[in-house]
């Protein structure tokens, strides 16, 4: 009887158990069919997403180089507008060096026209929107300077000797000469563009340093660029700050020691508080491969 009973039982779980994977079968069929459908509809919405991220690649989609007129006595500068930048009679390799923000300490492998033909930039974005970070912006301008100068290069890293800029009186005297220049530029229409770091050569041959919210690490890399020396930017304030500064170069003081304004040490640390500690640092060399002039446009 129990023999009997278990082989009737076992049989009826064993058609149980193939109706039941018959149903299961039919279940995930059935589902599997669903999702073929679903994903038909879904990937040529993918593909379409896959080839619009493909063809849209982040960089200058108007970009206007024409070599500097040597009779336009403009300074040199760059300035970031609300599309894009504005640079006016600076070479290639100063333009590799703002790209780098300023960690390109040595550039090697440059032709001598990249280093002494100035060029007049403009670069929008018309369908984007432009970031508003430096780094970002930074990868822009390394961008374009690969499309149009079919710039190919790599880093390379090594110890050497540079200048430290530190801060130990600085955050009075900062503030001191932003409240200054604050009130120098109130009611004038002609206020400089936030952002900005201009760099001017006054008549009587000194040099005039127009800062507006900028990080001091910009300041850093305009000190280098005027003394010929690696300057790391070690004051740690990651404020934004306005000032101008005036300096008379070593050439001139040399010539006049009686100058009315002292060299660019003497003035940072008057006007700003801030001092040059020499130190090792690490230093980038910029190995250039490849560069090429431009397309006239």
């Amino acid at each position: 009887m129990v023999t009997g009973y278990t082989t009737r039982y076992s049989n009826y779980l064993h058609i149980k158990s193939i109706a039941t994977l018959g149903k299961l079968r039919w279940f995930f069929l059935s589902v599997a069919q669903s999702l073929s459908l679903l994903l038909g509809c879904l990937l040529p919405l993918s593909h379409s997403l896959s080839a619009q991220t493909a063809d849209h690649v982040d960089s200058y989609d108007v970009v206007s180089i024409r070599v500097h007129d040597p009779a336009d006595n403009t300074s040199m500068y760059l300035k970031q507008t609300p599309t894009g930048f504005e640079s006016r009679n600076e070479s290639v390799t100063l333009l590799l060096i703002r790209a780098k923000l300023g960690a390109c300490d040595q550039v090697t492998g440059i032709p001598d026209w990249a280093m002494h033909t100035a060029y007049d930039v403009i670069a929008k974005m018309t369908d984007s929107t432009l970031p508003s970070d430096d780094k970002q912006r930074a990868v822009l301008l390394l961008r374009l300077l690969q499309d149009r100068f079919g710039l190919k290069e790599t880093d390379e890293a090594y110890q050497g000797d540079g200048l430290i800029l530190s801060a130990p009186q600085a955050d009075k005297k900062l503030m001191a000469a932003q409240a200054k220049m604050e009130a120098s530029v109130q009611g004038t229409s002609g206020k400089p563009q936030e952002g900005t770091l201009q760099t001017l050569s006054t008549t009587s041959g000194n040099t005039l340093l127009i800062a507006t919210k900028v990080h001091l690490s910009n300041l850093a890399h305009t000190i280098a660029g005027a003394l010929h020396e690696k300057v790391v930017d070690g004051t740690q304030l990651p404020g934004l700050y306005s000032f101008q500064i005036e300096w008379s170069s070593d050439a001139l003081l040399e010539d006049n020691p009686d100058a009315k304004f002292p060299d660019l040490r003497s003035v940072i640390h008057s006007e700003l508080g801030l001092t040059l500690v020499k130190g090792k640092t690490t230093l980038i060399r910029c190995a250039v491969k490849e560069i090429h002039k431009p397309d006239a446009n």
